[in-house]
C-alpha cells in the first residue's frame, strides 16, 4: 500500500467516526427524556415499581421498572404528552400528565401511596 492510500484510508476513518457523534446529538434534539424517583410515604424507596408512559396522541406506550434506588428513566421519547402511570403491588396506582418538548428532560417525584391509605 502506498503512504497516500494509508492518508486517505485514515482521513476516512475519522470522518466517519466523528460523522458518529453528530448523529448521536441530534437525536437528543429531536427527542424528550422523562425520569423520575418512586418513594413511599415514609421516603423509602420503591424498587420494582412499573413504570408506564402512554403518548396520549397515539397510544404508543413504552414500559420500564424502579431501579433499587427507585429510579426510573425513559430517554428517548417522541415529543408530545405523555400519561405517565406507576405500578406496584401493595400501592395506590399513580398517573400524571407530562409534556415532553424537543429537548427536554423532565424529572419529578412520585409518591406512591399504600393500597390501604396509608
Amino acid at each position: 500500500m502506498s503512504l497516500r492510500y494509508i492518508r486517505l484510508l485514515i482521513v476516512s476513518a475519522c470522518c466517519a467516526a466523528a460523522s458518529v457523534h453528530v448523529v448521536h446529538a441530534q437525536e437528543t434534539i429531536n427527542y424528550a427524556s422523562v425520569s423520575g424517583r418512586v418513594i413511599d410515604t415514609q421516603s423509602g424507596t420503591v424498587a420494582g415499581a412499573s413504570v408506564r408512559a402512554r403518548r396520549i396522541e397515539t397510544n404508543v406506550t413504552a414500559e420500564t421498572v424502579t431501579d433499587s434506588a427507585g429510579r426510573f428513566r425513559f430517554p428517548y421519547l417522541s415529543v408530545g404528552t405523555y400519561e405517565v402511570t406507576v405500578h406496584r403491588e401493595g400501592f395506590t396506582d399513580t398517573t400524571r400528565t407530562v409534556t415532553a418538548t424537543v429537548g427536554s428532560a423532565s424529572t419529578s417525584g412520585w409518591v406512591a401511596s399504600t393500597a390501604s391509605g396509608g
